[in-house]
């Protein structure tokens, strides 16, 4: 069996692959079927791509934590209502 990881993109769409979980074992046959490869290799590969995109994208949101604690929020919503106003 496969052991490839399901979760982000098409893969947690489908209730039935997202109801086992973060990781799925899949045979390669349904493997081959749920990531539309026509090979073994492509299968990976698909899930390698998959995988690679979801460390990136929490990557992504975790540089802005650190910046995040420096936002004025309370400052934007003054400067927004203020905008608003005076487009009325």
């Amino acid at each position: 069996m496969l052991d490839l990881p399901v979760g982000g993109g098409e893969a947690a769409e489908s209730a039935e692959f997202a109801a086992r979980g973060s990781r799925a074992h899949l045979p390669p046959a349904e493997a081959l079927r749920f990531f539309g490869g026509a090979t073994k290799k492509e299968v990976v590969n698909a899930a390698l791509r998959e995988y690679a995109e979801r460390h990136e994208r929490a990557a992504r949101r975790a540089r802005h934590v650190p910046a995040s604690r420096e936002w004025d929020d309370e400052g934007w919503q003054r400067l927004h209502d203020a905008e608003k106003r005076g487009a009325e």
